[in-house]
């Protein structure tokens, strides 16, 4: 069974906001300033719902965990990620990656960068 929550505290001219500086940073990466205004535009459009993952999103993960195991994927804003970290513990999970996402990670995505979905 796959169970799926988002939550964001931002309203939507902020993720509009997020979403155009996330996508222009991933754009610049795969191509220059061009990618970076197509990237922006791309940004806008993914959170124009208000959220980063869709449900096509979830199934590629949910596809991704091997059956009778189970996986928790939390993005949080680094004062949500104690107790939450701290319930996984308490739960006896443990973390498997974590990490802060900069802004030359997401340059670097964008230069590695098959085929982004920049056009259209």
């Amino acid at each position: 069974m796959i169970e799926s929550i988002q939550q964001s505290d931002l309203d939507a001219d902020e993720a509009l906001a997020f979403g155009a500086a996330v996508g222009a940073l991933i754009g610049f990466g795969a191509a220059g300033e061009e990618g970076m205004e197509l990237g922006a535009v791309w940004g806008l459009r993914e959170l124009a719902d208000g959220h980063v993952f869709d449900d096509e999103d979830k199934w590629r993960v949910a596809d991704a965990i091997a059956p009778g195991e189970g996986a928790l994927i939390a993005l949080v804003e680094h004062r949500w990620a104690i107790p939450v970290r701290e319930a996984v513990r308490r739960a006896g999970g443990h973390a498997v990656a974590g990490r802060w996402i900069a802004d030359q990670d997401l340059i670097r995505l964008g230069e590695s960068a098959v085929r982004i979905p920049l056009e259209g």
